[in-house]
């Protein structure tokens, strides 16, 4: 009897294995990249004070942006020895303060991670007919952030650009770069 029980469990294991199997290999490349990727949207306000000069805003100080990363894998039940690749998906910034303001005094701006191997992340330049929310061109969107990500509470940027106008009043910017967090999962 025991022996019988142990062959229908094995049996059963097998099938239940090759269900899986099946199921998995009906599912293409793109549904399971689907599902082990995830996005890690974080955000940062800068202000630019009032009577900033016209010109470049390169003496503007270096910015650090809260990542929080282990924070982050553990509310969505991520092993960070899982994580894969870690991609800087967008780069959006919104003119928050004032409200009856857009962004049409800045020429041009952009963004450099700093590190011991400093990079321009996303850059753009600006049109004159802007709202208050512009998307930056991310510059390399398959480069792997994650030695600069994982485990880190914030990231340093380096903001360069050019005004149009010294400002009249004080801005306040939301940075919002949305990072792709994509997991090593069987080796895809």
């Amino acid at each position: 009897m025991l022996i019988l029980n142990n062959f229908k469990l094995k049996r059963m294991k097998k099938q239940v294995f090759i269900l899986l199997v099946s199921m998995l290999s009906l599912m293409s490349c793109d549904e399971l990249s689907k599902i082990t990727q995830f996005s890690m949207p974080v955000s940062q306000d800068i202000t630019l004070p009032k009577g900033l000069p016209a010109g470049s805003l390169s003496a503007l100080p270096v910015v650090e942006v809260p990542i929080n990363s282990a924070s982050f894998f553990e509310t969505h039940s991520i092993s960070p020895e899982l994580v894969g690749t870690i991609t800087l998906k967008k780069f959006d910034i919104t003119l928050t303060s004032p409200t009856n303001k857009n962004l049409s005094f800045l020429k041009s701006i952009e963004f450099s991670i700093v590190a011991p191997d400093s990079f321009v992340i996303a850059t753009r330049s600006v049109p004159d007919s802007v709202g208050s929310t512009i998307s930056l061109e991310v510059k390399d969107p398959s480069r792997n952030l994650k030695s600069l990500i994982i485990n880190q509470t914030s990231l340093k940027l380096k903001i360069k650009g050019e005004t149009s106008a010294a400002l009249d009043t004080t801005y306040i910017i939301a940075l919002k770069p949305e990072f792709t967090i994509d997991l090593d999962v069987l080796g895809m």
